[in-house]
């Protein structure tokens, strides 16, 4: 997934908004900073609602540092 915002509170708060409405009730885990190609990835872990152990990866290159 990749997420396009201008500064790194409103990427984040756009991932967590992504999380919360596929994943209603949502619980977050480990969370990874990835760099490859030039490009940088949050990995979240988190766990559903049911109790499912899941990963989402977001691409964060448009935000990464901005303040």
């Amino acid at each position: 997934m990749i997420i396009q915002a201008p500064d790194e509170d409103t990427g984040v708060r756009a991932e967590h908004c992504w999380l919360q409405h596929r994943y209603p009730g949502y619980h977050r885990g480990a969370q990874a900073l990835i760099e490859r190609d030039g490009r940088h990835y949050d990995m979240l872990q988190f766990s559903t609602a049911s109790g499912e152990t899941r990963e989402a990866c977001f691409d964060i290159t448009a935000f990464f540092g901005k303040q």
